[in-house]
């Protein structure tokens, strides 16, 4: 079961995705793209209110999209050969 959902956003120039808590509550996370302050916005929902959030400079992206592809079932690499 995935627990991903991309919001409908009017802005394409801030590419969001929201995913939601695997622990089935009314938690999830959403992280924004904002290309003209060069960082991603990171933050934690419960239901329709904001409890916390970070902003994410584009030179650390590298380091989160590393711990988040170990979480991967395969190597990218691999899936890019493939």
């Amino acid at each position: 079961m995935h627990h991903v959902s991309v919001v409908a956003i009017r802005d394409t120039s801030h590419p969001r995705v929201v995913v939601d808590d695997a622990r089935g509550n009314d938690q999830s996370v959403r992280m924004t793209w904002h290309a003209e302050r060069q960082m991603v916005t990171i933050s934690l929902w419960r239901g329709g209110l904001c409890v916390a959030s970070s902003c994410v400079a584009a030179a650390d992206v590298a380091a989160l999209v590393e711990v988040l592809g170990a979480a991967l079932p395969e190597p990218l690499t691999d899936r890019q050969s493939a």
